[in-house]
């Protein structure tokens, strides 16, 4: 009996405790919009270092003009492959330069040596002419091959010494013909983890850029590159080859592997909708440093493409981009900040050492492997990091409601672009309570019909 009396009062008090909670919300009845932003926000990330706004992010479409080697492993310059490959490459550069010229896109084109000799033999320089007029610059991509001036052959070989003189002379003979650009970034096939050599080699030829040269090493750390150019040390050792090293004679710049691809590099999903969700990752922590006046830093987000691929990735670069333009590129925060703007290394470059003249001493980036996560919004990536990117709709008048879905339901980044405070509906997409969630890991239960935003974006998930 005692028993059965004792279960009594145990779902007596459940019950209690239920009722109580369900119709004595603290976050949702009794308090305004206001009030629940001002609790969900009251700890938010602070700047060890305040800095007005924060500049905006350098958007990078990187070109890698590819070798075809085949497999003997040479590439003969008289070969008629040699010369389709040739032709193939340069229809695809046209319709990229048509198309960057369209959407405001900047391209760095970075060749190997081969494509630009046969540019010069054949004096088929115009295009490359108005490539550069058009904003764009040329660079060098030096594969692990080596040129044999007797044979006229491009060939692999395990001299990176070489890899750099001689893909560097074919740019270099190009630019000097038409009198236009400068050769600054480089990116060379170092095994990966393998950088012992490249502040040397670089160094000696004249790079003060390495633009994808610490491929996926970030990614496979946490999921996303790195999101800042920095000096990063020119070591052997994998676990230390983001450290950030202030002697380092050049500055990377990481991006991700083929746009519109989910084989490139072991597998790097590219895909649009994939690339919409990494960004949006990076412009959540963007925004809070913006919002809180956190110290500024130069910001760097790139992709590449390959005109080896021809038209095959087309319709992910014409999404992507647009969907860039719609809502980010050149788009201004309450606070008059500009969000983000196309750019080319060179000019990533250029503003990342003028941010460093006016901050001596002050990190841009470093990692090594073990230390926490090097960002202030861990959570928002986590959740994103897990869900499939679905698009986006406008709920009210300049919110934003970008879409993604995981395992358990809806992840909704809200995005108020028009000042005040909004409240939005989501019943449409939950049934039951939500988290409202910040960037950094905050949140409140909520019902879903009832959502505000205010400046900072936010992540609504199920409860």
């Amino acid at each position: 009996m005692k028993k059965y009396i004792v279960f009594i009062v145990i779902v007596i008090v459940f019950l209690a405790a239920y009722l109580l909670f369900t119709l004595w919300n603290p976050f949702q009845s009794g308090k305004n919009p206001e009030d629940i932003l001002n609790e969900l926000c009251s700890n938010h990330p602070s700047p060890k270092v305040s800095e007005k706004g924060e500049p905006p992010i350098h958007v990078i479409f990187v070109l890698h003009i590819e070798p075809c080697m085949g497999k003997s492993s040479y590439m003969y310059m008289s070969d008629s492959k040699t010369i389709q490959e040739y032709n193939k490459v340069k229809r695809e550069l046209l319709w990229l330069t048509y198309f960057c010229s369209q959407k405001g896109v900047k391209m760095t084109a970075l060749f190997n040596g081969w494509y630009m000799q046969i540019a010069l033999r054949k004096n088929d320089l115009k295009y490359l002419i108005n490539f550069l007029k058009d904003g764009h610059e040329i660079g060098t991509h030096a594969h692990n091959i080596c040129y044999d001036d007797v044979k006229d052959v491009w060939h692999q070989c395990n001299q990176p010494d070489r890899w750099f003189a001689d893909a560097k002379k074919a740019i270099d003979d190009v630019l000097s013909k038409i009198g236009m650009g400068k050769n600054r970034v480089m990116c060379a096939m170092f095994l990966k983890g393998k950088y012992v050599q490249e502040c040397s080699l670089m160094q000696k030829y004249g790079y003060d850029i390495g633009l994808g040269n610490r491929p996926e090493i970030a990614l496979n750390y946490f999921g996303h590159i790195v999101w800042n150019p920095w000096r990063a040390s020119c070591v052997n050792d994998y676990s230390l080859c983001l450290a950030e090293n202030s002697s380092t004679p050049f500055i990377s710049i990481d991006h991700r592997a083929q746009i519109g691809s989910t084989t490139a590099h072991g597998g790097v999903d590219s895909r649009s909708n994939t690339l919409k969700r990494q960004f949006l990752m990076l412009f959540l922590e963007w925004k809070v440093r913006e919002a809180y006046d956190i110290e500024d830093k130069i910001w760097s987000w790139g992709v590449v493409h390959h005109p080896n691929y021809g038209s095959k990735y087309h319709n992910d670069i014409e999404d992507f981009f647009t969907w860039l333009n719609r809502y980010f590129i050149g788009k201004q925060t309450i606070k008059g900040h500009t969000i983000a703007v196309y750019s080319t290394a060179s000019q990533v470059a250029d503003e990342y050492y003028s941010w460093e003249r006016k901050h001596p001493g002050r990190s841009s980036f470093s990692y090594v492997a073990g230390e926490k996560y090097p960002y202030y919004t861990e959570f928002a990536k986590n959740l994103l990091l897990n869900s499939e990117y679905n698009g986006e709709i406008e709920l009210a008048s300049n919110v934003i409601a970008f879409l993604l879905k995981n395992s358990k339901g809806y992840v909704i980044v809200l995005w108020n672009r028009g000042g005040g405070i909004k409240v939005v509906d989501l019943s449409k997409y939950f049934s039951g309570d939500v988290k409202l969630c910040t960037p950094w890991g905050n949140y409140v239960i909520l019902k879903p019909d009832r959502i505000p935003v205010g400046d900072i974006p936010l992540i609504v998930i199920k409860g």
